[in-house]
């Protein structure tokens, strides 16, 4: 399969990324996260594919947020001029991993169904584990 690039952007464009992926929207894994940040938000459906890549531009750094929680493991960027929420990513021995808000995808996709998944009893260690076989790698810096 050839790898297409799906462009995503904030309200206000100062955050983008591109998400490369061989996977076809109709199965991407889509889903809502019940965490305490993401709950508090309006807009948030995550994806990410271990077999892709995503990378992301900034035009503004000093207006990225980057918000951590809960087990500090990941940072939630968001952008302080629109308050858009592009995903977490997390930095660990093993690379930089990240899980894309694909709300903010330039094109509309048709996509599957979205499922909701609960991960706060999960303890530290399986949390770091599904990130890495479910996450996508991050190239270049975010």
């Amino acid at each position: 399969m050839t790898e297409k690039a799906y462009k995503a952007s904030c309200g206000c464009h100062n955050i983008r990324y591109c998400f490369n992926t061989a996977v076809l929207p109709g199965v991407w894994p889509v889903r809502k996260c019940t965490c305490s940040f993401c709950s508090r938000r309006t807009n948030h459906v995550h994806c990410a594919d271990p077999n892709g890549s995503v990378s992301y531009e900034f035009s503004d750094p000093e207006k990225v947020t980057r918000y951590r929680h809960g087990t500090k493991t990941a940072d939630f960027l968001v952008c302080t001029s629109c308050d858009s929420y592009m995903g977490a990513v997390m930095l660990t021995d093993k690379g930089r991993f990240a899980v894309l808000n694909i709300e903010h995808l330039v094109d509309d996709l048709l996509l599957p169904e979205m499922s909701s998944l609960a991960w706060e009893s999960e303890d530290l260690g399986s949390r770091l584990a599904r990130r890495h076989k479910t996450w996508t790698p991050v190239i270049g810096a975010a």
